[in-house]
């Protein structure tokens, strides 16, 4: 319900129409207006946003996101990446320059 009174305090600066075709990459960019934040005490951070666009959308179409992430994981994509983030943690854990003034 907050949301709803948020969005509609939002209507004196953007009207009804340019509110329901935002686009993703604007309403990304979108901050409250500081009197909104204030009076309200709630802020449209980034994981806020993630739930409205992602989560919401998960919903509707009838998808589990933990289970599909779970999935994804085990692709081969998604092996390649966590090979990818191992190697970046094991060269930050052995520095290059640390190793080369041993040699």
């Amino acid at each position: 319900m907050v949301i709803f009174t948020i969005l509609h305090k939002c209507q004196r600066i953007y009207d009804a129409h340019q509110l329901n075709y935002y686009t993703t990459e604007k309403f990304m960019a979108f901050e409250l207006p500081d009197d909104i934040r204030k009076e309200y005490g709630v802020d449209l951070s980034l994981e806020i946003k993630r739930k409205i666009l992602g989560e919401n959308a998960a919903r509707l179409y009838g998808i589990d996101p933990a289970a599909h992430r779970e999935k994804l994981s085990r692709d081969a994509i998604g092996l390649h990446l966590a090979a990818v983030i191992a190697d970046q943690a094991g060269a930050e854990a052995f520095p290059v320059a640390s190793v080369q003034e041993h040699a």
